[in-house]
């Protein structure tokens, strides 16, 4: 008992703020309620029953297959995007039985995954609650919604299943989505939305998850002694995932969530080479904090930290999506920019400096950062050259004051 009151309360969920505090338990009351309100055994037969039991059994199976690489996952992508198959369940027992049932046998699916998921490590009761109640929610919403689309007049049985299945695939992302990225914002409160919408690959998995719950259904209600091969189309998908989840991990600055050196020079390359062919011309900048070390002395690491991850947010705002952008080392970042002339790679350098002093810098702490920057419109010259005659001019601007940008060309 003594353990289990330790793992609540490190994630007791009265440190959360007020509102966000207050979503909490109005979206745990009313998938509650909702749950109890429905008839979890409505038009239920014996073929019913053994659909669920059989799609209980793929998911018990399938989550003791994937516990430890789950658990990975969630290591990797703490707060999102972790590699999250319940979808694949949720939908099935849509498809398959009435929405309470429906409900009521994927919150306990979610509880156990979400359980065993997390042996090992810190529980956190009411982010495992919350999660099951929005889903609970969704399964509920998109399970109405293919009854209102079966019941639509002039429409063939075939179509109007066909459109049930599709709209309640959106209805249920967008449901569940929606109430996870609220309950972020009102816990992170960030400046911009930006940050909390799922990434590509979320998005992309989520649907893909969607459709195999919904081609899992089929499957149970055609020829139930092919489901097997289901878990083995998850795994493929979830084995993908997780190889990319582990690729990003080890390209990716943990403060700053840019490119490390690594996968900075790997995205460089490619772009390098796609110049080459397109005869474009190419300029590397090379920004360096000023006096950093003091600044650590002076405030803390960690207001240290807190800068870097405000330079690396300037960074991504400031330029191109497809520019490549790393932290190169300490207070050290690189950009690789592409198609750019001599003039604009200056602007840009010149917007990127001033831009760091307003993102990073506050009351107290003055952040100014001195830049370098090397252009050629010849994209043959191998990327160690830019770099280095980005370095030497970053030390011309340093020399020169600091706070300034130094530029120098090739032709």
């Amino acid at each position: 008992m003594a353990s289990l009151w330790r793992a609540v309360s490190a994630g007791a969920c009265w440190r959360l703020p007020g509102a966000a505090l207050l979503l909490l338990l109005a979206v745990d009351v009313v998938a509650a309620a909702t749950m109890a309100g429905a008839d979890v055994t409505a038009r239920m037969s014996v073929p019913s029953y053994g659909r669920i039991a059989l799609i209980v059994g793929l998911c018990l199976f399938f989550t003791e297959l994937t516990a430890y690489s789950t658990r990975v996952s969630r290591f990797l992508t703490p707060d999102a995007g972790y590699l999250d198959n319940g979808s694949v369940w949720a939908m099935a027992l849509v498809l398959l039985t009435p929405a309470g049932p429906a409900a009521s046998a994927f919150a306990v699916l979610s509880v156990y995954s979400g359980i065993r998921s997390r042996s090992g490590g810190a529980v956190r009761p009411y982010r495992l609650l919350y999660t099951t109640a929005t889903t609970v929610l969704a399964c509920l919403a998109a399970s109405q919604t293919m009854a209102a689309t079966a019941a639509l007049p002039h429409l063939p049985r075939g179509a109007a299943y066909a459109l049930g299945v599709a709209v309640a695939l959106v209805v249920f992302q967008a449901l569940q989505q929606g109430l996870v990225g609220l309950m972020m914002y009102l816990i992170a409160r960030p400046t911009s939305w930006r940050g909390l919408l799922p990434t590509g690959q979320q998005r992309y998995l989520e649907t893909v998850f969607l459709i195999i719950g919904a081609l899992t259904a089929q499957c149970v209600l055609i020829q139930p002694w092919l489901t097997p091969v289901v878990l083995a189309v998850i795994a493929l998908v979830h084995r993908g995932a997780l190889v990319h989840q582990l690729q990003i991990a080890a390209t990716t600055d943990a403060k700053t969530s840019l490119l490390n050196a690594t996968g900075w020079r790997r995205a460089a390359e490619v772009a390098l080479q796609q110049s080459v062919r397109t005869a474009s011309p190419v300029a590397v900048l090379l920004a360096d904090l000023d006096h950093f070390k003091a600044i650590n002395d002076t405030f803390g690491h960690l207001a240290g930290d807190r800068a870097l991850a405000a330079v690396g947010e300037c960074l991504r705002e400031e330029l191109r999506s497809y520019d490549a952008v790393g932290r190169f080392g300490g207070e050290e970042f690189i950009v690789l920019l592409t198609g750019v002339d001599r003039h604009g790679a200056e602007v840009n350098a010149e917007r990127v400096r001033v831009a760091i002093s307003r993102c990073a810098s506050n009351g107290e702490m003055l952040v100014t950062t001195s830049v370098g920057l090397a252009h050629t419109d010849d994209a043959t010259l191998a990327l160690d050259t830019l770099i280095e005659a980005a370095d030497s001019a970053l030390y011309v601007a340093k020399a020169a004051g600091r706070d300034r940008v130094s530029s120098r060309s090739y032709a």
